[in-house]
């Protein structure tokens, strides 16, 4: 897998946490691995990765909740099976202020000739920020595309604004609870395996940083 959360290093310091009992877990045939870092004191990120049908399909997630600057939450899904790949990057308005996001929106323009991935409406599509975008390709694109577009919003936290931690922490957590109550693919899926209440609680400490 790729490990994109190594793109922050170049930014600022990780720190690994200690996720216990998730680090590793499994249900209906797939296997999830799950690390989980603390970058710069200002920012909780989660990488999250699967197979399944004997490795012929697999995914990788990466989270980062800002909490101490103001910056829009970002998530990244990387799906690979058997060797057509699916990338769904997503920037939520989780900010106080709006942050200028034209260095992604510029990488967006850069694989605009990709394919589109056509996305099922969701109840969170109004928080989706411009950057926001889903391809599909046979080759290296969709790496390529993920990679850019995640370094270019880690270089967002040279000049983002500190901000109230209480207050950014609430405005992350509203989208984490509006998860919880209203779906989505991932937690849905996850639900199946864990139960509502422990994929809940996987989301909220481990996932998303929330509590």
């Amino acid at each position: 897998m790729n490990n994109f959360a190594k793109l922050f290093d170049s930014n600022g310091k990780l720190v690994k946490q200690d996720v216990g009992k998730w680090e590793h877990f499994s249900g209906r045939g797939m296997h999830f691995d799950l690390q989980t870092f603390d970058f710069d004191g200002c920012a909780h990120i989660s990488e999250l990765s699967m197979r399944a049908l004997g490795g012929a399909m697999k995914m990788e997630t990466l989270i980062c909740t800002p909490y101490d600057k103001d910056l829009p939450l970002y998530s990244l899904d990387l799906i690979n099976v058997v060797g057509k790949k699916t990338l769904i990057i997503e920037v939520y308005d989780t900010q106080i202020e709006i942050a200028d996001l034209s260095t992604m929106d510029a990488v967006k323009e850069e694989y605009n000739s990709l394919k589109d991935k056509t996305m099922e409406s969701r109840w969170y599509d109004e928080l989706h920020l411009s950057p926001t975008c889903s391809k599909k390709s046979w080759g290296k694109a969709t790496e390529q595309l993920a990679s850019k577009m995640t370094s270019s919003y880690v270089k967002l936290f040279d000049e983002g604004k500190k901000c109230s931690r209480n207050e950014k922490i609430a405005r992350s957590s509203a989208y984490v609870e509006g998860l919880i109550k209203n779906g989505g693919p991932a937690i849905n899926s996850l639900s199946k395996i864990l139960g509502k209440d422990e994929t809940a609680q996987l989301f909220r400490k481990h996932i998303f940083g929330t509590i």
